[in-house]
């Protein structure tokens, strides 16, 4: 009878079972984890790039507004170096007063002493600039000063000075010329007519009166407004 040989079979134990399977869901996390690290770490560089993209615009910008500032600055520049090349030319032939005007409708009752009023002044400045020849021009200040204390009237004053301006050759630019006749010979005129005005003032019973200094520039610009809206409308 022939010998049957029995095969033994080693079992795995449970616990050994179970810790190999805690071993393939451990690495699956890691690897899982791993996974999502990288996937962070991608999306915060794109945010980086942006930043970064955004940053550089910025500073294109920063450099292309510096730039255009550098160049209007230059333009002022060079257009006050032009103006003061020409006033250097500028020649003053005759200064004059032509017309003067004063009125005091309320005197002498205006010159008793009043309570509680304080005088109010009103002040109206023009400027023109005629052309009398190929070189010389007519500059021409207008000044009107009104004073009244509450609802009387002190005096109305009005003054209209001239000056007589020679641009000698090469003619400048009508822009330029207008700057100069319009704005620096003013300057020049306009003490005078001040002085006028104070000393007429003084004359006339009341304090001498002394128009503070006009920025000649922003009337200049005021009536090329005023002069541009006529055109438009009419």
């Amino acid at each position: 009878m022939a010998d049957t040989k029995k095969t033994k079979t080693k079992a795995t134990p449970k616990n050994e079972r179970k810790s190999v399977g805690n071993s393939k869901s451990r690495s699956s996390s890691s690897s899982s984890s791993s996974s999502s690290s990288s996937s962070s770490g991608s999306i915060s560089s794109g945010k980086n790039g942006k930043e970064v993209q955004s940053q550089a615009n910025q500073t294109q910008d920063d450099k292309e507004l510096y730039s255009l500032r550098e160049a209007a600055h230059e333009k002022q520049l060079q257009a006050s170096g032009d103006v003061s090349a020409l006033l250097a030319r500028l020649q003053v032939l005759a200064q004059y007063l032509k017309d003067l005007s004063f009125e005091s409708p309320n005197a002498p009752q205006i010159f008793t002493p009043q309570q509680g009023q304080t005088p109010q002044f009103s002040l109206d400045i023009r400027v023109k600039a005629d052309k009398l020849a190929s070189e010389r021009h007519e500059v021409t200040i207008f000044l009107k000063v009104a004073m009244t204390r509450g609802e009387q009237a002190c005096f109305l004053a009005e003054i209209i000075y001239s000056g007589l301006i020679a641009v000698p050759a090469p003619a400048p630019e009508e822009s330029l010329l207008q700057a100069l006749l319009l704005i620096e010979v003013p300057r020049l005129l306009f003490p005078y007519a001040r002085n006028i005005l104070s000393e007429l003032t003084q004359s006339s019973g009341f304090p001498p009166l002394v128009v503070q200094p006009v920025d000649f520039a922003a009337l200049y610009r005021k009536q090329l407004a005023e002069a541009r809206a006529s055109a438009s409308s009419g």
